[in-house]
C-alpha cells in the first residue's frame, strides 16, 4: 500500500500546535497588581524545620516584591530551586481582603545528610592500616546539608570500593543506611565497610629482553605472597627503572605493569614487559670543578629520570649552567653533543641522519631503535673565569639608589653566609641573561617615573 508523506511545513505546524496545547493557558489573573499581604512557606508532609522554612520564606518574600505578579512568582520559584534543596514547589494565592492576597509556597525538600559516618568492620582479623578517617576523605557528602539521593549514595560507595581495591581489598563490601535525625528529610548516613582478606601476589614476571631477572631478586616489594597495593606496584615500577639505570640502561622502554586479579584465589599476577634500550654514558666535560656523580644525578634529567628526550638533554644544559654560575663561573656556557655506537646510519649512507658528535643527533634519539647500542651524551662546559661579585653599582640617575632597587634585581652580591643556601651565594650570582633582565628592570622603574625614553 502506498502512503502519502505529509509536507514538511504542515508537519512542523502540527508539532508546534501539539507543543502549545501541552502548556497550560493562563488568562488574565484576577490577583494581578494586588498587594501581597503575606508570604507563607509550608514544608510538605512530616517535614518540620521552622528555621529552614523561614530561610525559604525570606527568599521568596524578597523575590515576589510588594504586588502580585505571575512573572515575579516564577522568579521566586526559580530562586528556590536554585538552592538545590527543593524537590518541588506549589504556589497558592488566597484573598486577604479586597485588594490583597497571601501567597503560600508548599515545598518538598530533598533529603539532606546532616552527618556522615564510616564504620570499618574487621573481617577475618585483617584490617591492615585502613582507617575510617581516610575513607571519609574519599566521599563527596561531607559538606553539611549535602543532598542525598540513591545515586549519590551508590557513587560514594563505589568511591570507597575503588580506593580499597587500590589498597588490595578486592573483596571489600560496602553498604549504606540512612537514619532520620530531626525528620524524614534530614538524615544521618552510615557506610559500613567489610574489608575481608586483601589480595596477595601470586607471581611477578619481568620480561625485559636481554636482561637477567636475577638483578631484580629480593629488591621489589611485591614478592609472591605479599599483600598487593597500587602504591607498592608504583614503587616497584620505579625500582625496576632505577635498577636498570644503575646498570647503565638510562632509557628503557617499559609497558605499564599489568596486574590481573583472580577472584577465586584472591591473588594477583603482575607482568612488566619492555626493552632494555641502549647503554647510556653521560659525561660532563669541564676543565675543572666537575660535579660529582650524585650532583650530576640531581642536575641531569637523563640520569635522574632515565630518558633521552631532547627537552631533557637541553634542560640538563640549563641546570649545569646554573650550577656553575652559583659557584662563580657567571658566564659559563654549556652545550651538548650525542654519539651512537654502532652509528645509526651504518650500512645505509642515505638515511640523512645527523653525524655522531653533534647536537642535532641528540634531537632524533627518541625516534630511533637503540636496543643493543651505546649512546654517549657529552656536556661541553666552557667555564670562562671564576669571579666573585662583590659590588653592584648604579650610575647615570639620582632618582633612586642601588640599595633601593637591589631587592628587585636578579644578580646577587657575594655573601659571607653563602655557603648556607638559605642565606645567599658565597661568590655572588649573575650571568649574561640575568644582567639583561636587571637592565630591563631598571628601565621599567624609570618608565614608571615618567622617563619613557
Amino acid at each position: 500500500m502506498k502512503t502519502r508523506q505529509m509536507p514538511l511545513t504542515a508537519a512542523l505546524m502540527l508539532a508546534l500546535a501539539v507543543t502549545f496545547l501541552s502548556i497550560p493557558i493562563f488568562g488574565q489573573d484576577d490577583h494581578d497588581g494586588k498587594r501581597i499581604a503575606d508570604v507563607v512557606v509550608t514544608l510538605e508532609g512530616n517535614d518540620n524545620n521552622p528555621a529552614v522554612a523561614e530561610q525559604f520564606r525570606a527568599l521568596a518574600r524578597e523575590a515576589v516584591g510588594a504586588t502580585y505578579s505571575a512573572v515575579r512568582i516564577r522568579d521566586a520559584i526559580e530562586q528556590l530551586y536554585a538552592t538545590k534543596r527543593i524537590a518541588s514547589v506549589v504556589v497558592e494565592a488566597e484573598p486577604s481582603g479586597a485588594d490583597s492576597v497571601t501567597l503560600r509556597f508548599i515545598t518538598k525538600r530533598k533529603t539532606q545528610a546532616l552527618s556522615v559516618k564510616v564504620e570499618v568492620v574487621d573481617a577475618e582479623g585483617d584490617r591492615g592500616n585502613v582507617t575510617e578517617q581516610e575513607l571519609l576523605f574519599r566521599l563527596t557528602l561531607l559538606d553539611p546539608g549535602a543532598v542525598v539521593t540513591e545515586q549519590t549514595l551508590r557513587e560514594n560507595a563505589t568511591l570507597i570500593q575503588d580506593y580499597l581495591r587500590e589498597r588490595g581489598y578486592f573483596k571489600a563490601e560496602v553498604t549504606y543506611t540512612q537514619q532520620p535525625i530531626a525528620n524524614a528529610n534530614e538524615v544521618g548516613v552510615t557506610f559500613r565497610v567489610v574489608l575481608n582478606q586483601p589480595a596477595t601476589v601470586n607471581k611477578f614476571e619481568i620480561q625485559i629482553e636481554g636482561i637477567d631477572n636475577a638483578i631484580f631478586k629480593d629488591k621489589l616489594l611485591l614478592e609472591p605472597g605479599e599483600t598487593f597495593s597500587r602504591d607498592k606496584l608504583n614503587r616497584d615500577e620505579e625500582k625496576i627503572r632505577e635498577i636498570l639505570r644503575n646498570e647503565g640502561y638510562l632509557a628503557p622502554t617499559l609497558s605499564p605493569a599489568r596486574p590481573v586479579y583472580d577472584s577465586d584465589a584472591n591473588t594477583i599476577d603482575i607482568t612488566v614487559v619492555g626493552k632494555k634500550g641502549p647503554v647510556v654514558e653521560v659525561t660532563v666535560d669541564a676543565e675543572r670543578d666537575t660535579p660529582g656523580s650524585s650532583t650530576q644525578k640531581k642536575l641531569l634529567p637523563i640520569k635522574r629520570e632515565g630518558t633521552l628526550d631532547f627537552s631533557a638533554i637541553i634542560e640538563g644544559e640549563r641546570r649545569l649552567e646554573t650550577h656553575f654560575q652559583e659557584v662563580g663561573y657567571f658566564f659559563a656556557d654549556v652545550t651538548s653533543t650525542c654519539s651512537v655506537e654502532p652509528p645509526l646510519d651504518a650500512g645505509d649512507p642515505d638515511t640523512g641522519l645527523p653525524a655522531n658528535g653533534t647536537e642535532a643527533l641528540c634531537s632524533v634519539l627518541t625516534n630511533q631503535d637503540l636496543t643493543d647500542k651505546k649512546v654517549s651524551v657529552t656536556y661541553h662546559v666552557n667555564l670562562s673565569r671564576q669571579l666573585k661579585l662583590t659590588d653592584i653599582r648604579l650610575t647615570g640617575t639620582s632618582l633612586f639608589t642601588i640599595e633601593e632597587i637591589k631587592p628587585a634585581l636578579e644578580s646577587q652580591e657575594a655573601n659571607i653566609l653563602g655557603i648556607i643556601p638559605l642565606f645567599g651565594y658565597g661568590r655572588g650570582y649573575t650571568s649574561e641573561r640575568l644582567l639583561e633582565e636587571d637592565k630591563n628592570t631598571i628601565q621599567s622603574l624609570l618608565r614608571e617615573l615618567g622617563y619613557r625614553d
